[in-house]
């Protein structure tokens, strides 16, 4: 469809990184078709959500605020993995409101969905449910439209774990990893565009090459090898199980690849890592933490947790509330269990913890890691740091942010060329700290 006029699209996303970056591949099909990207509702034509499937609060946002769109003749679509989950029961849930429903898969050819709701067509949908890849979403993107200095891009999709509260395998497929040589291509366009830190994605991002007859090592070292002009490289999110010495080893051994690695524990019970058919068990976690201050000394780990899964009781959280005190994370994030339409949990456990319970639970996760977060960071004053300068602080402009390669939030003075210091890897010392952020001040 040839444009008769300037048509201006809006997408909110909503999720993890993996959604920012479908986001991204989203408009790079609007704006090659015609179309405008714009940040103001007010003005869009199009307004489209990127959703989450993960929580069920997640999904609640998102339906609320498609409710409250009431200017007449605006477009309104959903994308990603609500729209993968609920397909065309979403234009019954909000009826006039809806137009588009664009599947997982799909991203690539939102324009052609856009266009044909623009031509008067009542309800678009494309879930398509195809194996990956499917044309488009593994191409190498030129991601002309990026700005600024980090980016990211997906080497895999899919996971083929189906822990039982997890939707994921469900909306995005089973896992299917990318060649090193596209990988590589696409993360030196990014550089190419002004990028200096690349974080690599994937639902189960250690299994990758497990398809392909390689390894997430190998294209560490690829990556690092080829891509001219970059500074850091950073992967997310690793499954304990596939977490390996040869992984290990090129994240100790390869200079731009980030000492961080965000391996979610969920539990620290055997009990309920069984229930939760993680793979492993308390004791091969350990193992792991052990190997990873073997071949890769100096990484910090963070973590995730669900409290109130079916049948945990007080003696299985008082196990994975040891964990978090004993382990050093650098830090977790903690959910109250959910259940997920369509999981093995959803089906076939009760929910049987209290919300009561649940929110107890919860809050005491979180207040034995910043504890331990806290006397972690207070050990650091005076030490120096390498940071990458992100920008100005968003809470005090007067001071510039970074991240150390560890992950650890960094602030410092900014001086009178600030500008020039974005994107440059400065030496800092520790002055103070609190749980999440370390006071500091450059010294080279």
């Amino acid at each position: 469809m040839k444009l008769s006029k300037e048509v201006k699209v809006l997408i909110h996303t909503f999720g993890c990184q993996m959604n920012r970056l479908d986001t991204d591949i989203a408009c790079e099909s609007l704006v090659s078709s015609g179309y405008k990207i714009t940040d103001d509702e007010s003005e869009a034509d199009v307004v489209l959500f990127n959703t989450c499937s993960v929580r069920d609060h997640a999904e609640e946002r998102v339906l609320q605020r498609v409710r409250q769109i009431d200017r007449p003749g605006v477009i309104v679509g959903i994308m990603g993995c609500l729209a993968q989950r609920m397909g065309d029961e979403l234009f019954r849930l909000l009826k006039k409101r809806l137009h588009i429903v664009c599947g997982t898969r799909r991203f690539p050819f939102i324009d052609d969905l856009v266009s044909r709701a623009l031509a008067g067509e009542r309800k678009v949908m494309d879930i398509d449910e195809s194996p990956l890849p499917t044309p488009g979403i593994f191409e190498a993107h030129e991601r002309s439209l990026h700005k600024g200095i980090q980016g990211f891009v997906s080497i895999m999709r899919g996971c083929n774990n189906f822990c039982t509260y997890c939707i994921v395998p469900y909306v995005r497929g089973r896992e299917k990893s990318r060649p090193i040589q596209a990988v590589v291509d696409e993360v030196q366009a990014l550089v190419d565009k002004g990028a200096v830190e690349v974080t690599l994605l994937g639902q189960n991002i250690d299994a990758y090459g497990k398809d392909i007859d390689s390894s997430l090592a190998e294209l560490l070292r690829a990556v690092h090898e080829n891509v001219k002009g970059l500074k850091r490289l950073r992967f997310v999110t690793s499954h304990p199980r596939d977490i390996t010495k040869e992984l290990l080893q090129a994240v100790n051994d390869l200079p731009k690849v980030c000492n961080h690695l965000h391996m979610p524990a969920q539990s620290g019970s055997n009990h309920m890592l069984e229930a939760m058919r993680r793979g492993y068990s308390r004791e091969t976690y350990d193992e792991k933490l052990a190997m990873i201050k073997e071949f890769a000394p100096g990484t910090l780990v963070t973590s995730d947790f669900i409290v109130g899964f079916p049948g945990e009781t007080e003696d299985d959280f008082l196990q994975t509330l040891e964990l978090v005190r004993t382990s050093g994370f650098q830090t977790s994030y903690v959910f109250k269990y959910s259940p997920r339409p369509g999981t093995y949990s959803e089906k076939n456990l009760i929910d049987d913890v209290s919300e009561e319970d649940k929110k107890r639970r919860n809050q005491l996760l979180l207040q034995a890691q910043e504890e331990s977060s806290t006397a972690r960071n207070n050990a650091l004053v005076g030490s120096e740091h390498e940071v990458l300068v992100e920008g100005l602080s968003n809470r005090d402009a007067t001071r510039l942010t970074g991240r150390t390669g560890s992950n650890l939030i960094c602030v410092f003075p900014a001086p009178e060329n600030h500008k020039e210091l974005i994107g440059e890897i400065v030496r800092v010392r520790v002055d103070s700290a609190t749980a999440l952020t370390l006071y500091t001040h450059i010294v080279c």
